[in-house]
């Protein structure tokens, strides 16, 4: 069997503004990342952002706001935005946010009960699919379709009286057109 192949990233698109060169508002807003989050260097996130000094304060201001302390704690906050970026598959987002749970005091223990919350609840959606019942049941509501024929191999899969399909009912937005069902 031969070896796979790792291909490299390429270059960066967007050449980022380090802060030695940074002047300004970009200055003002590095020095506040820095005080804030009470570390001695601007994640490189914000130094991308700040090719666009407008965007990097519209958006170091709504972390601000959202992150600052309140009925959650900021340990709760920061667990919360890595369990969104392990979901979302953001390897940098998923390193800063370990990064920042681990200062806030969780250990290895927590962070490894927290991954696998995010685990289970990332794989958990598939299960009401794969037992043909949909969750919460509303009694009344749904019926067994035995005409279902599915090109995503699901016979006999549950369709809502009004036809739409299970998946837009758990809160996909977009109808699949093979779930369109005939209920009897």
């Amino acid at each position: 069997m031969a070896a796979r192949e790792v291909k490299k990233p390429g270059p960066a698109t967007v050449v980022m503004v380090e802060e030695a060169v940074a002047t300004g508002r970009v200055r003002e807003i590095y020095d506040d990342i820095k005080a804030t989050k009470k570390i001695d260097f601007v994640p490189n996130l914000w130094k991308t952002l700040a090719t666009h000094p407008p965007l990097l304060e519209q958006i170091w201001t709504r972390l601000k706001v959202t992150m600052a302390p309140g009925r959650l704690d900021p340990l709760t906050k920061e667990m919360i935005a890595l369990a969104v970026s392990a979901t979302n598959g953001c390897a940098y987002c998923v390193n800063s946010h370990t990064a920042a749970v681990k200062k806030l005091g969780l250990d290895d223990e927590g962070l490894g009960e927290l991954m696998a919350v995010v685990a289970m609840f990332n794989y958990s959606p598939i299960l009401p699919h794969t037992a043909n019942r949909p969750y919460p049941p509303k009694s009344g509501r749904l019926r067994r379709c035995v005409a279902a024929q599915c090109c995503h191999a699901r016979r006999n899969a549950i369709a809502c009286i009004c036809h739409r399909p299970v998946h837009q009912l758990a809160g996909h937005r977009r109808p699949l057109a093979c779930h369109r069902l005939t209920c009897r």
